[in-house]
Formats: structure tokens, sequence, C-alpha cells
């Protein structure tokens, strides 16, 4: 029954289902996508309640004034109950302090796939369910799969926007609560269905990785946020151990970065390491980023934990998906590439693919090892 819903949640053609429908939180930004997520919710019957989280001061474009009013009129247009709840302090502890720790660690990391395991889908549905709703609905283009005895994530029919990515690190056990209505739309269909109904939203640039570093960037946000406690600068060489020159900070550089260096050579030279132990930014050219594999941290499995040969791999938002085996090891595992790529960045997230379905998602590590 409760994947019945699910799946009936996310398809246009069940509008008009006259099977009466539990009371679902709806997460509201004021922005296209929850907006139309909530619009089809209503339509199809369930009892939605809008709910808006506020994660940060209210001068952050990420949850700012307009948003939040733009959710309430819709709400009211819909004449359902509207919310605003207040997690600043639960996203400066599970979130910021995380961020701030990976760079200062040397590693890359990945705020939105924490965000939404920790407070959107860990937080917020605990809420939401302490509040008599049964459900948690967003704005995310992704769908809710079943797998053997269980549930996955998969794949959006909007390639370019699908979401599945940010949600690989989720409590397994909440899938059969959460619904998508965008999983089987498109951006433009979504724009459109907006539109047509005259719907309110708030027309914004796409969102980020980084919602909450503002305009003068991560390096920016660290420093006004660290001061003094920031990485002093430290040697920068190449993978012999040869002197090349002095870096500004180990939290200024991630694996892969060619630009900003501050060192000249007669070849184009590129970020290959970070270690932070001694306070040093290992470069060298195209080649030495190449990697055949990595270690795999954290393993968050979907599908029974074990060994997976002939499935896909993404290791970054706008990567693709990169053929590939898994091996586990204990609590983590092993992805060896069937072709060498550019820089897996220790502290990424790693989503490993079945076709459209998540396998499971885990944390890239010792990338510099292969």
């Amino acid at each position: 029954m409760v994947f019945r819903y699910a799946l009936c949640a996310t398809r246009y053609a069940s509008f008009r289902m006259k099977v009466p429908k539990p009371r679902i939180a709806v997460g509201l930004s004021g922005g296209l996508d929850s907006t139309v997520a909530a619009y089809l919710l209503h339509r199809q019957g369930w009892e939605v309640v809008g709910f808006t989280l506020k994660f940060l001061p209210d001068e952050n474009r990420c949850c700012d004034h307009e948003g939040i009013a733009r959710a309430k009129k819709l709400c009211a247009r819909l004449a359902v109950p509207h919310y605003v709840f207040d997690v600043t302090k639960e996203f400066e502890r599970r979130v910021i302090d995380y961020f701030v720790r990976s760079y200062l660690c040397g590693s890359t990391p990945n705020p939105c796939a924490v965000c939404n395991r920790e407070i959107r889908f860990g937080w917020f549905l605990r809420k939401a369910e302490s509040l008599g709703a049964e459900f948690l609905a967003t704005g995310h283009y992704a769908r809710v799969a079943p797998v053997g005895g269980g549930l996955t994530f998969a794949r959006g029919k909007d390639r370019k926007k699908s979401q599945e990515y940010f949600l690989a690190m989720i409590d397994p056990a909440t899938l059969d609560r959460l619904v998508f209505p965008l999983g089987d739309t498109t951006k433009k269909e979504a724009a459109e269905l907006a539109e047509r109904e005259g719907l309110l939203f708030a027309r914004r640039p796409e969102s980020q990785d980084i919602c909450f570093t503002g305009e003068e960037g991560y390096p920016g946000f660290l420093e006004e946020r660290l001061g003094g406690r920031l990485p002093p600068p430290g040697p920068i060489r190449d993978l012999r151990g040869n002197y090349l020159g002095e870096h500004r900070g180990i939290h200024r550089y991630t694996p892969g970065q060619r630009r900003g260096l501050g060192v000249s050579a007669a070849r184009p030279l590129y970020v290959i390491k970070i270690e932070a132990a001694t306070n040093t930014v290992f470069l060298g050219d195209r080649e030495e980023t190449l990697k055949s594999g990595f270690g795999v941290s954290s393993l968050n499995w979907f599908y029974p934990p074990g060994d997976y040969h002939g499935v896909a791999v993404k290791i970054r938002r706008e990567s693709p998906l990169l053929p590939c085996s898994l091996t586990r090891d204990g609590d983590g595992g092993f992805c060896r590439l069937h072709r060498k790529v550019s820089a897996p960045a220790p502290g990424q997230l790693a989503v490993f693919y079945d076709g459209e379905k998540v396998i499971a998602g885990g944390w890239i590590d010792e990338a510099g090892k292969i």
C-alpha cells in the first residue's frame, strides 16, 4: 500500500483518482519545483501541508523573505496550512561544520548530499511525522523504484535535472515515506504547467552545490568564518617531491584544479592530491590526474551489500555514468573503473548505478593511491 501511494503521486495520469490519500508534508522554498510539486499533490487529492525550512539568516538567498512569502501565498491559494521551521542551528551543526572540517582536512565536501541526509530527509521527516504527516514530498527530479523486496532511488525523466545523485546517502528505510511528484516530468513541463495554471513562484538562478557561501565563494566564506585558524601557506611539490612553490592554504585547492595555482611551469599543471598532514599540495600533468579506481567509504546500500560488476558510477554532479565494478570491503569498498578518469576527489560523493537505479552511494577516498 505504501509503495502504491508513492508511485501514484509521481504520475500525472492519477490527477483525478478518488482514492482517499493521507496527509503529506511538502517542503516549499517558493521556487518553481516545490510549487508545482505541491500543486500536483493537491490536485491528486492528498492532504497537503506546506512547510518551509529556514536554513540561514534572512539576507541569504536560499531562505529569503520573498521565497517564504510565495510559499505562504501558494498554500493560501490551495487552502492548506503552511508552517516555517527555523533549522539554522541544525544546519550549522550538521552541514556547515562538516563543510569546514572537510576543507581543513584537505578533502572536497558535498554539502547538498549531507543536507539531504541530515536535514531535509532526516530532521524534517521526523518533524513532519510528529505532526501527523505520513509522507514527505519535495520538488526533486528523482523517482522511487522497487528493487527486490525493497526500494531505491532512480533517475528522473529529465536527465539534465535529475537529482538522485544528491539523494544517495539518505537512509534507505525512509524511502517508503518519500514522494517525488516531478520524477516523471521535465523542468520545461513543470514551468509550462506553472505558467498555464498561474502559479506563483520565485524566478531565481538555479541552485548551486554550495548555497550558503555567498558571492565571495567558499574560500572567502572559510576565511571569514575561521579567521586565524585557517590552514597556513605551505609547499607545492610535484609527485617526486620537488619543490615548485608555495600555496595560500590547502582550503583553496581541490584535485583536478588547474587555475589559480600560483606556479609557473612550461606545461599545464593540475592538483593531483592534497596532504593535510604535511600541509602540502601536489601537482602534476594531465596524465597524472587520471585514475583507474578509488576507495569508497561509508557505503549506503539500496541493493543488498556485495560485489557488483558491469555497473556504472557518477563521481560528481555533472559526471557522466562511468562503467565500473564495485567490490565491497567492510563498511566501504573499491571502485575499479573500465577507463581512467580525471581526479576523483576525496570527500566527494560516488553513486553506483544498475541502469536507472541506484545501487549505493559513498564517499570517495584514497583516490590518490591508484
